[in-house]
């Protein structure tokens, strides 16, 4: 199946909407550049990064002389193009203390540790970084591709999401590499050098894959004593505080479980509704706690789907704070008292499929009786193919995807997230004052005297700007 055709997209808060674009807005270095310095949440300090056995450890040589440096070939190189000019050796931006500060990525390592090796700011974009690349991406694969558009200037239009004529693993590459271009700036300045060390990008790879780990980790201890409140689920007598109880072992849980297309026949017989028997629920079985059921019309998939009213509440915990999920008020701008939130640590103003993503399977896994992290729910239901479904179905569809960001992004972050910035928002807004000021006529003000001037003596001219 062909792909759908290139459109123009809408920006939304610094970025532009990612999928079917021919170019990306001049605003979107804003975001990475406004994003790239955000600071760790309170909450992620807490723990320290579970211990992960690191790669070998790098040569003493951080940057060798260019002539021993391998380049990859360009992969829009033709046969027997002069390789003189290559846009690797011309485009290297690295900073040595960026390169060094690379090198010493360690995902145990303590804040301390993190200071002095100059690893702290980066470990703290990681984590907000983490949320938005989601639970599953191939690093290696993302860095490698991720970093080649940028290397050789790769336009929109020539990337797998809008070029490819089928699915594969490099479409969910070009969906999630924009985590890494507004989160993690240097690495997109170091992209020449990272390129020709394949060492290097397997580190990187891992601290990353480190982090989310850690990340995972503290959001679900946030989510999964709350997820009752979440979810509306009444636990009078406190049953649902033994995580075994939840899941399929209870009826207003396994509601949620079901899918959207079994939803009729689990309704109708929830006892004999036997999930693990005759009714195999599998990845692409999108599950009733994904949708806004006042949404959702006959006999189709699309409408309401991500878009439930206990998704966005968990979104919210996870990244505009608690604080935020049942306060209508709330302004997830605003820097309230108490830990600080992602969304305003990191200066996040958008939201993107990914980050979605992110949510929702932390927030299913609560709803189940697994009392450990696991995103596997019986024999063929799986996070990780459950989120190469939707990827999916974001490549067959993009103006789905956008018009859900933009969704998302509104219902988040209000107005002044949508595609514009605070001044934009307010000069576009139609107030009293401009009223004000068109009523003028456009006339200059009259020239003020000061107030210790000196009294005028009869023999000036008059100003012809004021004259009548």
């Amino acid at each position: 199946m062909a792909p759908p055709p290139i459109t123009a997209r809408t920006v939304v808060a610094g970025r532009v909407l990612v999928h079917r674009r021919p170019q990306r807005s001049s605003t979107a270095q804003a975001a990475r550049s406004s994003s790239s310095g955000s600071a760790l949440t309170s909450r992620d300090k807490e723990n320290v990064p579970p211990p992960a056995q690191q790669p070998p450890a790098p040569p003493q040589t951080l940057m060798p002389p260019p002539s021993t440096q391998p380049r990859p070939t360009s992969t829009n190189r033709t046969e027997g193009e002069d390789d003189d000019d290559d846009s690797l050796a011309q485009s290297d931006d690295s900073r040595p203390e960026d390169i060094e500060m690379l090198h010493a990525l360690d995902a145990n390592a303590s804040e301390a540790t993190r200071a002095a090796t100059g690893t702290q700011e980066f470990f703290e974009a990681a984590c907000v970084a983490a949320r938005f690349l989601g639970h599953y991406p191939d690093l290696v694969r993302v860095l490698t591709e991720g970093l080649t558009y940028v290397v050789e200037d790769v336009p929109l239009e020539e990337r797998p999401l809008s070029a490819n004529d089928k699915y594969d693993a490099s479409v969910e590459t070009d969906i999630v590499w924009d985590a890494v271009e507004i989160f993690l700036p240097k690495l997109i300045r170091c992209a020449p050098y990272i390129l020709r060390h394949d060492d290097l990008i397997a580190r990187i790879a891992h601290y990353l894959e480190s982090i989310t780990k850690y990340v995972r980790g503290n959001d679900l201890t946030r989510i999964k004593s709350n997820i009752m409140k979440i979810a509306n689920i009444p636990d009078p007598d406190s049953v649902f505080e033994d995580k075994s109880n939840r899941g399929w072992n209870s009826k207003n849980f396994a509601e949620l479980l079901v899918p959207l297309t079994d939803l009729d026949a689990f309704k109708a017989d929830p006892e004999g509704y036997e999930y693990r028997g005759t009714k195999y629920i599998l990845s692409d079985d999108w599950p009733v706690c994904f949708y806004d059921l006042k949404k959702v019309q006959p006999g189709k998939a699309k409408p309401g789907f991500l878009m439930s009213l206990f998704l966005e509440r968990i979104y919210r915990w996870l990244i505009t704070g608690k604080g935020s999920v049942f306060n209508a008020q709330y302004n997830a701008a605003r820097r309230y008292r108490g830990r600080p939130s992602v969304a305003h640590n990191g200066k996040v103003k958008f939201v993107t499929l990914p980050s979605i993503l992110y949510a929702a399977i932390i927030g299913r896994h609560c709803l189940t009786s697994s009392t450990n992290w696991s995103d596997v729910d019986g024999a063929y239901w799986s996070g990780e193919e459950f989120v190469k479904s939707v990827y999916e179905a974001v490549f067959y569809d993009p103006d789905w995807a956008d018009e859900l960001e933009a969704w998302w992004t509104k219902r988040i972050y209000g107005p002044g997230g949508e595609g514009e910035n605070d001044a934009l928002v307010h000069k576009r807004k139609d107030t009293a004052f401009k009223r004000f000021l068109q009523e003028c006529d456009g006339g200059n003000p009259r020239k003020r005297v000061k107030p210790n001037a000196a009294p005028a003596t009869g023999d000036e001219q008059p100003d012809a700007s004021t004259s009548g």
